[in-house]
């Protein structure tokens, strides 16, 4: 909502849509119907194959949880939905990246956004053992764009990577990669022409709203949604608007 996306509609358990509405009003919310644990049915994918057609990205993963129904709603999705695709969070657990392959090779291309631990869970291997070749190999096997987040977060793209040197130590609080998942979805759904590139400069733009946050709030008594409010000025260069 505040990455320059013309619409955002979001999927949630029925039993929380409406409160969660009420916070983001902005936003068209769309009550799932609910597992017996509380998570979303896989029965009812429709609500979102429906919808497709006037989308032009999919985020799947922060705040999904990691029910097994809910696994092979994120299966079910990455082969049937043609659309670019953003897998972060709880959509990054091995049985569900694994169906990547059998993905029609038409479909839009799929962005991961791991941290370490959960690459070297995907991998299988540790980076110590491969590093950077590895995460290209990654890449190139499956046919992936892969955001490596860490101190110095890795953008790879077939053969290239680029990193990004900006953020600190205010990027490490839980949500921070939830919302950058939300940037890059957004930069897709703009439908930017260079992957590599957008992608990048997603990771930059998150990066320096962080650092610009730090300067005028400090880096310990800081919520992580407050780096919204430094989008803006990361853009203009200059600081927040009070």
């Amino acid at each position: 909502l505040r990455s320059g996306v013309g619409l955002v509609t979001a999927f949630a358990p029925a039993s929380v849509a409406a409160n969660l509405a009420a916070q983001l009003p902005e936003a068209m919310w769309i009550p799932w119907p609910e597992t017996s644990n509380g998570t979303l049915s896989p029965k009812a994918l429709p609500l979102l194959l429906d919808r497709v057609d006037r989308a032009s990205a999919v985020l799947v993963g922060p705040g999904l949880g990691a029910d097994r129904f809910t696994r092979m709603l994120c299966q079910e999705l990455i082969l049937r939905c043609s659309l670019p695709m953003v897998l972060d969070a709880d959509a990054l657990y091995p049985e569900i990246v694994e169906v990547i392959d059998r993905r029609k090779s038409e479909f839009g291309p799929l962005t991961l956004t791991p941290h370490h631990g959960e690459f070297e869970r995907l991998a299988r291997k540790t980076l110590t053992d491969g590093g950077l070749d590895l995460l290209r190999e990654y890449s190139a096997r499956h046919g992936v764009h892969v955001v490596l987040k860490g101190a110095l977060t890795a953008v790879c793209s077939e053969n290239s990577i680029n990193f990004n040197l900006r953020g600190g130590p205010v990027l490490s609080r839980g949500g921070s990669g939830d919302m950058l998942a939300g940037i890059l979805a957004s930069l897709i759904a703009q439908k930017h022409s260079d992957y590599p590139s957008m992608l990048s400069a997603g990771v930059l733009w998150h990066g320096l709203a962080a650092e610009y946050l730090a300067r005028e709030k400090g880096q310990v008594s800081i919520s992580t949604s407050q780096l919204l409010d430094y989008l803006g000025a990361a853009l203009r260069g200059g600081h927040a608007e009070k």
